[in-house]
Protein backbone atom coordinates (compact mmCIF):
# COMPACT_ATOMS: atom_id res chain seq x y z
CA UNK A 1 0.00 0.00 0.00
CA UNK A 2 1.15 3.56 -0.78
CA UNK A 3 0.09 6.46 1.43
CA UNK A 4 0.15 10.25 1.15
CA UNK A 5 0.02 12.70 4.09
CA UNK A 6 -3.31 14.40 4.69
CA UNK A 7 -3.28 18.13 4.11
CA UNK A 8 -5.91 20.84 4.18
CA UNK A 9 -4.78 21.92 0.72
CA UNK A 10 -5.24 18.47 -0.85
CA UNK A 11 -8.08 17.04 1.26
CA UNK A 12 -9.83 20.08 2.72
CA UNK A 13 -13.06 19.46 0.81
CA UNK A 14 -12.65 15.72 0.34
CA UNK A 15 -15.37 13.29 1.38
CA UNK A 16 -14.86 9.65 2.26
CA UNK A 17 -17.00 6.67 3.12
CA UNK A 18 -16.02 4.07 5.70
CA UNK A 19 -15.16 0.73 4.04
CA UNK A 20 -18.04 -1.75 4.05
CA UNK A 21 -15.80 -4.81 3.60
CA UNK A 22 -12.19 -5.93 3.91
CA UNK A 23 -11.39 -6.73 0.29
CA UNK A 24 -8.44 -4.34 0.58
CA UNK A 25 -6.73 -6.97 2.77
CA UNK A 26 -7.95 -10.09 0.96
CA UNK A 27 -4.44 -10.90 -0.34
CA UNK A 28 -2.56 -10.29 2.91
CA UNK A 29 -0.73 -13.26 4.40
CA UNK A 30 0.39 -11.35 7.48
CA UNK A 31 -0.55 -8.18 9.35
CA UNK A 32 1.70 -6.31 11.82
CA UNK A 33 0.36 -6.15 15.37
CA UNK A 34 1.44 -4.33 18.49
CA UNK A 35 2.17 -5.69 21.93
CA UNK A 36 -1.11 -4.24 23.22
CA UNK A 37 -3.05 -6.35 20.68
CA UNK A 38 -1.35 -9.68 21.24
CA UNK A 39 -3.50 -10.72 24.21
CA UNK A 40 -6.57 -10.73 21.95
CA UNK A 41 -4.87 -11.75 18.72
CA UNK A 42 -3.32 -14.90 20.24
CA UNK A 43 -6.83 -16.35 20.68
CA UNK A 44 -7.49 -16.44 16.95
CA UNK A 45 -4.27 -16.34 14.92
CA UNK A 46 -0.80 -17.83 14.96
CA UNK A 47 1.68 -15.06 15.74
CA UNK A 48 5.24 -15.03 14.44
CA UNK A 49 8.04 -12.61 13.68
CA UNK A 50 9.32 -11.44 10.30
CA UNK A 51 12.47 -9.48 9.59
CA UNK A 52 11.71 -5.89 8.61
CA UNK A 53 15.08 -4.31 7.99
CA UNK A 54 17.00 -5.15 11.17
CA UNK A 55 13.87 -5.50 13.31
CA UNK A 56 11.89 -8.60 14.18
CA UNK A 57 8.31 -7.46 13.69
CA UNK A 58 5.39 -9.31 15.34
CA UNK A 59 2.72 -10.29 12.83
CA UNK A 60 -0.45 -12.32 12.81
CA UNK A 61 -0.31 -15.03 10.16
CA UNK A 62 -3.43 -14.86 8.00
CA UNK A 63 -2.81 -17.39 5.27
CA UNK A 64 -0.44 -19.89 3.71
CA UNK A 65 -1.46 -19.83 0.05
CA UNK A 66 -0.40 -16.98 -2.20
CA UNK A 67 -2.71 -13.97 -2.04
CA UNK A 68 -5.35 -15.60 0.16
CA UNK A 69 -6.27 -14.17 3.55
CA UNK A 70 -8.13 -17.02 5.24
CA UNK A 71 -9.86 -14.66 7.65
CA UNK A 72 -11.78 -12.73 4.98
CA UNK A 73 -14.86 -14.33 3.45
CA UNK A 74 -15.56 -14.31 -0.27
CA UNK A 75 -18.01 -11.44 0.27
CA UNK A 76 -15.33 -9.38 2.06
CA UNK A 77 -16.52 -10.00 5.61
CA UNK A 78 -13.96 -10.29 8.39
CA UNK A 79 -14.29 -13.71 10.03
CA UNK A 80 -11.22 -13.65 12.23
CA UNK A 81 -12.66 -12.67 15.60
CA UNK A 82 -10.23 -9.95 16.69
CA UNK A 83 -9.74 -7.19 14.12
CA UNK A 84 -6.16 -5.80 14.02
CA UNK A 85 -5.85 -2.04 14.50
CA UNK A 86 -4.06 -1.77 11.15
CA UNK A 87 -7.27 -2.91 9.42
CA UNK A 88 -9.63 -1.17 11.78
CA UNK A 89 -8.00 2.17 10.90
CA UNK A 90 -8.03 1.72 7.12
CA UNK A 91 -7.74 3.81 4.92
CA UNK A 92 -5.66 5.87 7.36
CA UNK A 93 -2.18 5.22 8.69
CA UNK A 94 0.25 7.19 10.84
CA UNK A 95 3.64 7.20 9.12
CA UNK A 96 7.03 8.90 9.58
CA UNK A 97 7.76 11.80 7.28
CA UNK A 98 10.93 13.42 5.97
CA UNK A 99 12.67 16.16 7.96
CA UNK A 100 14.09 19.37 6.48
CA UNK A 101 17.13 17.44 5.26
CA UNK A 102 14.94 15.01 3.36
CA UNK A 103 15.65 12.13 5.72
CA UNK A 104 12.90 9.98 7.23
CA UNK A 105 12.40 11.05 10.83
CA UNK A 106 10.66 8.38 12.91
CA UNK A 107 9.88 11.00 15.55
CA UNK A 108 7.85 13.06 13.08
CA UNK A 109 4.60 11.35 12.16
CA UNK A 110 1.82 12.37 9.80
CA UNK A 111 -1.68 10.99 9.33
CA UNK A 112 -1.80 9.57 5.82
CA UNK A 113 -4.45 8.27 3.42
CA UNK A 114 -4.14 5.20 1.21
CA UNK A 115 -3.47 6.43 -2.33
CA UNK A 116 -5.73 3.75 -3.82
CA UNK A 117 -8.70 4.55 -1.62
CA UNK A 118 -11.56 6.03 -3.60
CA UNK A 119 -12.92 9.23 -2.05
CA UNK A 120 -16.67 9.69 -2.18
CA UNK A 121 -18.15 12.17 -4.67
CA UNK A 122 -21.54 11.91 -2.95
CA UNK A 123 -22.06 14.65 -0.36
CA UNK A 124 -25.12 12.87 0.97
CA UNK A 125 -23.24 9.75 2.02
CA UNK A 126 -19.66 10.95 2.41
CA UNK A 127 -17.95 12.21 5.57
CA UNK A 128 -15.61 15.17 5.79
CA UNK A 129 -11.95 14.53 6.54
CA UNK A 130 -11.43 18.09 7.72
CA UNK A 131 -13.88 20.16 9.75
CA UNK A 132 -14.94 23.71 8.92
CA UNK A 133 -12.31 25.14 11.30
CA UNK A 134 -9.50 23.44 9.37
CA UNK A 135 -8.89 20.74 11.95
CA UNK A 136 -9.49 17.05 11.46
CA UNK A 137 -13.11 15.89 11.66
CA UNK A 138 -14.11 14.20 14.91
CA UNK A 139 -14.01 10.60 13.69
CA UNK A 140 -10.71 11.10 11.85
CA UNK A 141 -9.27 12.62 15.04
CA UNK A 142 -10.32 9.48 16.93
CA UNK A 143 -8.59 7.31 14.32
CA UNK A 144 -5.45 9.44 14.56
CA UNK A 145 -5.35 9.08 18.35
CA UNK A 146 -5.85 5.33 18.09
CA UNK A 147 -3.03 5.06 15.57
CA UNK A 148 -0.74 7.11 17.81
CA UNK A 149 -1.25 4.62 20.65
CA UNK A 150 -0.76 1.77 18.20
CA UNK A 151 2.54 3.19 16.93
CA UNK A 152 3.83 3.65 20.49
CA UNK A 153 2.95 0.03 21.22
CA UNK A 154 4.69 -1.09 18.01
CA UNK A 155 7.87 0.66 19.19
CA UNK A 156 7.59 -1.16 22.50
CA UNK A 157 7.10 -4.45 20.63
CA UNK A 158 10.27 -3.87 18.62
CA UNK A 159 12.24 -3.11 21.78
CA UNK A 160 11.01 -6.42 23.19
CA UNK A 161 11.92 -8.43 20.10
CA UNK A 162 15.33 -6.73 19.96
CA UNK A 163 15.94 -7.90 23.52
CA UNK A 164 14.74 -11.43 22.69
CA UNK A 165 17.12 -11.49 19.74
CA UNK A 166 19.98 -10.15 21.87
CA UNK A 167 19.41 -12.97 24.37
CA UNK A 168 19.37 -15.60 21.62
CA UNK A 169 15.69 -16.39 22.10
CA UNK A 170 14.51 -16.14 18.48
CA UNK A 171 14.91 -18.90 15.92
CA UNK A 172 13.55 -19.76 12.47
CA UNK A 173 10.09 -21.26 12.73
CA UNK A 174 10.31 -24.32 10.53
CA UNK A 175 6.65 -25.16 10.21
CA UNK A 176 4.18 -26.17 7.55
CA UNK A 177 0.47 -26.63 6.94
CA UNK A 178 -0.32 -30.22 6.00
CA UNK A 179 -3.17 -30.68 3.53
CA UNK A 180 -4.47 -33.90 2.03
CA UNK A 181 -2.61 -33.47 -1.25
CA UNK A 182 0.34 -31.25 -0.37
CA UNK A 183 2.38 -29.57 2.33
CA UNK A 184 2.78 -25.78 2.44
CA UNK A 185 5.98 -24.71 4.21
CA UNK A 186 6.84 -21.25 5.53
CA UNK A 187 10.14 -19.51 4.93
CA UNK A 188 11.33 -16.33 6.66
CA UNK A 189 9.19 -16.81 9.75
CA UNK A 190 10.63 -16.72 13.28
CA UNK A 191 9.41 -17.80 16.71
CA UNK A 192 10.56 -17.86 20.32
CA UNK A 193 13.00 -20.64 21.23
CA UNK A 194 11.11 -22.18 24.14
CA UNK A 195 14.01 -24.38 25.28
CA UNK A 196 16.42 -21.44 25.35
CA UNK A 197 13.81 -19.41 27.25
CA UNK A 198 13.51 -22.10 29.92
CA UNK A 199 17.29 -22.13 30.35
CA UNK A 200 17.60 -18.36 30.71
CA UNK A 201 19.42 -17.14 33.85
CA UNK A 202 17.31 -15.50 36.55
CA UNK A 203 18.63 -11.97 36.01
CA UNK A 204 17.83 -12.17 32.30
CA UNK A 205 14.30 -13.31 33.12
CA UNK A 206 13.90 -10.29 35.39
CA UNK A 207 15.03 -8.05 32.53
CA UNK A 208 12.49 -9.68 30.22
CA UNK A 209 9.68 -9.24 32.76
CA UNK A 210 10.51 -5.57 33.30
CA UNK A 211 10.60 -4.88 29.55
CA UNK A 212 7.36 -6.83 28.79
CA UNK A 213 9.45 -9.18 26.68
CA UNK A 214 8.45 -12.24 28.70
CA UNK A 215 4.68 -11.91 28.21
CA UNK A 216 5.29 -11.20 24.51
CA UNK A 217 7.36 -14.38 24.26
CA UNK A 218 4.73 -16.57 25.90
CA UNK A 219 1.86 -15.07 23.93
CA UNK A 220 3.73 -15.90 20.73
CA UNK A 221 4.39 -19.46 21.90
CA UNK A 222 0.78 -20.05 22.95
CA UNK A 223 -0.56 -18.68 19.66
CA UNK A 224 1.38 -21.19 17.56
CA UNK A 225 -1.28 -23.86 18.06
CA UNK A 226 -3.70 -21.74 16.01
CA UNK A 227 -1.82 -22.81 12.89
CA UNK A 228 -3.63 -26.15 13.22
CA UNK A 229 -6.86 -24.34 12.22
CA UNK A 230 -5.57 -23.52 8.73
CA UNK A 231 -6.52 -26.80 6.96
CA UNK A 232 -10.16 -26.44 8.05
CA UNK A 233 -10.16 -22.75 7.04
CA UNK A 234 -8.77 -23.66 3.62
CA UNK A 235 -11.45 -26.34 3.25
CA UNK A 236 -14.16 -23.81 4.18
CA UNK A 237 -12.89 -21.39 1.51
CA UNK A 238 -12.81 -24.13 -1.10
CA UNK A 239 -16.36 -25.14 -0.21
CA UNK A 240 -17.54 -21.51 -0.46
CA UNK A 241 -15.78 -21.13 -3.79
CA UNK A 242 -17.84 -23.96 -5.24
CA UNK A 243 -21.16 -22.44 -4.18
CA UNK A 244 -22.96 -20.92 -7.15
CA UNK A 245 -23.96 -17.47 -5.97
CA UNK A 246 -23.75 -14.00 -7.51
CA UNK A 247 -22.67 -12.69 -4.10
CA UNK A 248 -19.47 -14.76 -4.08
CA UNK A 249 -16.33 -14.10 -6.09
CA UNK A 250 -14.16 -16.95 -7.30
CA UNK A 251 -11.09 -17.72 -5.22
CA UNK A 252 -7.86 -18.57 -6.98
CA UNK A 253 -5.72 -21.41 -5.67
CA UNK A 254 -2.28 -22.44 -6.82
CA UNK A 255 -2.47 -26.23 -7.04
CA UNK A 256 0.75 -26.74 -9.00
CA UNK A 257 2.95 -29.37 -7.40
CA UNK A 258 2.57 -31.24 -4.15
CA UNK A 259 4.69 -28.93 -2.02
CA UNK A 260 4.61 -25.18 -1.76
CA UNK A 261 6.57 -22.62 0.20
CA UNK A 262 5.44 -19.23 1.44
CA UNK A 263 8.37 -16.81 1.68
CA UNK A 264 8.00 -14.16 4.39
CA UNK A 265 11.53 -12.80 4.18
CA UNK A 266 11.73 -9.03 4.60
CA UNK A 267 8.04 -8.29 4.20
Amino acid sequence: MAFSPLSLESHGSALWRRPTDFQFAAKDLTCPISLSEMGQAMKYFPIGFVLSGKNYEPVVILGCQSDQNLFIGLDGRWVGGYLPIRYKSFPFSLLPIANDAGEIDTDKMALCLDDNFQLSPDAASGERIFADDGGLAEFVTTVSEQLSKYNNSIKQSLRCTALLDQMGLLKPWDTAVNLDDRKIAFNGLYCVDELALKQLPGQSLVELVESDGLPLAYMQLISMENLARFPSLIAAHEKARNISSPDLDDLTFDDSGNNEMINLDNL
